[in-house]
């Protein structure tokens, strides 16, 4: 009885916090995801950045977060610079950064190369420009 309680409580926690699927930045066509009307997030990270990693574990990993981008069918696109990419550097300069993190989200009513979010983001900043 006691093991059928502790399965039944991991399936339920499982399913409850269910995890965004990203998907790769150089798979990825952005123009065509937004002419479906759909809103991009696009996540410019890299293995070695502390403050990308805590951002990806504490903000796009949480509840709150995760049930926004199901609700809204948000389209989560990893752009991963943990080696170097001349097309993630030249979008990185595009948008008047040095580097990662940085955040942009893209949908039908966006500029062409999207809005730009704070590089501390927090969910508000998720939030207010899904």
């Amino acid at each position: 009885m006691k093991f059928i309680l502790i399965a039944t409580i991991c399936i339920l926690s499982a399913c409850t916090s269910e995890k965004p699927e990203w998907q790769n930045y150089n798979d990825t066509d952005i123009a065509k995801l937004t002419e479906q009307g759909k809103t991009v997030l696009v996540q410019y990270t890299a293995d070695w950045c502390a403050t990308c990693q805590r951002q990806e574990e504490n903000i796009f990993q949480s509840e709150k977060i995760t049930k926004l981008f199901k609700e809204k069918n948000v389209v989560w696109i990893k752009a991963d610079w943990t080696n170097y990419s001349s097309s993630i550097k030249k979008k990185i300069d595009l948008h008047g950064q040095s580097g990662v993190p940085m955040y942009v989200v893209h949908s039908a009513s966006s500029k062409k190369n999207g809005k730009l979010l704070p590089k501390h983001i927090t969910e508000k900043d998720i939030i207010d420009n899904i």
